[in-house]
């Protein structure tokens, strides 16, 4: 037998690796539910923001409505409803997911994740990636293909946005991705084992 918790990394080769393709107008992606463990209110009010002080980027959400915070939904609504450049995609597919990653400018993952396992798909997708919060798998590649940011306040977020929009740094960014270093589901279960045979 095994007693967990082990600390031990989960995959992201399931994942194949593709070069990614940047748009030219600068695109973030949030992708999860609505919750508010995931910050999708305070990401809107940093991009509204960014928007006052003159970003020029989309922002794209995928995933589904909160199902405890009608204020999340309203507030990424209301972004649309107001002409921002603002996409919900509810219910997507697989390959919806995969095409709007492989072609964004960064991925956004700021709040509490259990691991974050879309931070090294993103990675394996040659997608960047923003984090800031409780992010296992944004420590483990940061400096890799994942870059900390204040996510702090929406003074932060929206410095975040107008940084990252700049081409340049997001182009910074997208050289500092090595796939190589996201852990492989073999090396997770070889670490598994070693613990159980350990006595974990």
């Amino acid at each position: 037998t095994c007693a967990l918790p082990i600390l031990a990394p989960l995959g992201g080769d399931h994942v194949p690796i593709q070069q990614g393709s940047p748009p030219s107008r600068p695109r973030f992606v949030r992708l999860g539910t609505l919750e508010g463990r995931k910050m999708p209110l305070e990401i809107v009010s940093g991009y509204r923001r960014a928007v006052d002080q003159g970003l020029d980027a989309e922002l794209v959400f995928i995933g589904n409505a909160s199902a405890s915070s009608a204020a999340n939904n309203r507030a990424v609504q209301a972004a649309i409803d107001d002409g921002l450049p603002v996409t919900w995609i509810r219910k997507a597919s697989d390959d919806q997911v995969q095409e709007q990653v492989t072609n964004a400018s960064a991925l956004l993952s700021l709040g509490v994740e259990g691991y974050g396992i879309t931070v090294v798909e993103a990675i394996r997708l040659g997608c960047p990636v923003l984090y800031w919060g409780v992010q296992p798998t944004g420590a483990i590649m940061d400096g890799k293909g994942a870059q900390l940011i204040d996510g702090s306040s929406t003074e932060g977020i929206a410095r975040m946005f107008l940084e990252y929009a700049r081409p340049d740094v997001l182009a910074r960014l997208r050289d500092q991705i090595d796939v190589s270093a996201v852990p492989r589901w073999r090396d997770f279960a070889d670490t598994v084992a070693h613990a159980c045979a350990n006595g974990a």
